[in-house]
């Protein structure tokens, strides 16, 4: 079903299709580059042909077969990854909602908890912001923690982050079907995206990895999507914001461990000992720590304060 590069053939516009979701599995196939229309609340998506067959396949697998579907959509901030998601899943389950479309590891365990087989998960934006490994590690545990569940609900997710780069290795090479890398063209519009099948997805991995490098790998093939939410833009983005700027930087125990250490740092600190001095009185605990990384905890301790940060209870 994934097939060589090859251009999406430029054609006229089709004419309207019957107004009714894709509700079942299809196996019916296309003429490779033909868009073919789908209606979402008295709007139009097109889908081209042969990103339209490549999801027909994975949905076809999920329902006879009952495989759960990971996918990636990855590229940079504004690109358009998340609408493209949202159609994605949409073509999966016409059912999805704000309420599937989650936003950090708590919320997309929730999800997964009280999902119906078969329905779509969009982990939004999961990565975004993130900036230290030991959150982005966090993150990574819990999205392997995820997985067993969702292999018995046969459920499809789909990962929208940054780079595909930064995912846990294991999901990133072994866990995902494919790769939708979105990008803007010359001119700045939106709407394209190159595709990679696993093992194009497992060879661009290994070979880009040291510097995110997208060339190093000839994509399966490339397309367009249009410009068309599929739930409330307005609630969508209310939810998004919220998420983004209310995150607390402790989640884990492990990382209310380390915010509490952090702020034992800080006290020190304001009892007049310089980074030498703590660096110096932690070697009689046997810990070693130095000064560079002192001072970079105390700087993340400043920003979880500015962020609001929540209050660290550990039980």
């Amino acid at each position: 079903m994934e097939t060589e590069p090859q251009p999406i053939n430029n054609v006229e516009e089709p004419k309207p299709t019957e107004d009714k979701p894709l509700e079942t599995p299809t196996e019916e196939l296309f003429v490779r580059g033909e868009r073919k229309d789908v209606f979402h609340n008295g709007k139009k998506l097109y889908y081209d042909g042969i990103l339209y067959d490549n999801l027909a396949f994975y949905k076809h697998k999920n329902y006879k077969n009952g495989f759960d579907i990971h996918l990636v959509i990855d590229g940079m901030e504004g690109a358009g990854k998340s609408v493209f998601g949202q159609q994605i899943a949409y073509f999966f389950d016409p059912t999805i909602n704000l309420s599937r479309i989650v936003f950090s590891g708590e919320e997309l365990l929730e999800a997964i908890k009280i999902a119906q087989p078969h329905q779509a998960i969009i982990f939004d934006e999961a990565f975004g912001g993130l900036s230290s490994t030991e959150t982005m590690t966090s993150a990574n545990r819990t999205i392997r923690k995820a997985l067993a569940e969702m292999r018995v609900k046969k459920l499809f997710l789909i990962y929208i982050c940054p780079s595909f780069f930064i995912l846990d290795k294991y999901v990133a090479l072994w866990r995902t079907r494919a790769l939708f890398h979105v990008y803007v063209d010359d001119e700045w519009n939106r709407g394209r995206f190159l595709y990679f099948n696993y093992p194009k997805k497992i060879e661009l991995y290994l070979r880009g990895i040291k510097t995110y490098d997208y060339n190093t790998v000839r994509s399966s093939f490339y397309g367009s999507f249009c410009n068309g939410y599929i739930v409330n833009e307005e609630e969508y983005t209310a939810k998004k914001l919220k998420a983004l700027g209310h995150h607390s930087l402790v989640k884990t125990k492990a990382d209310k461990y380390q915010h509490c250490f952090n702020a034992s740092l800080d006290i020190l600190k304001k009892q007049g000992l310089t980074a030498k001095e703590i660096s110096a009185f932690l070697k009689d605990y046997k810990v070693s720590m130095s000064e560079p990384t002192i001072c970079e905890r105390l700087k993340k301790l400043r920003e979880a304060q500015n962020n609001g940060c929540e209050s660290c209870d550990i039980q």
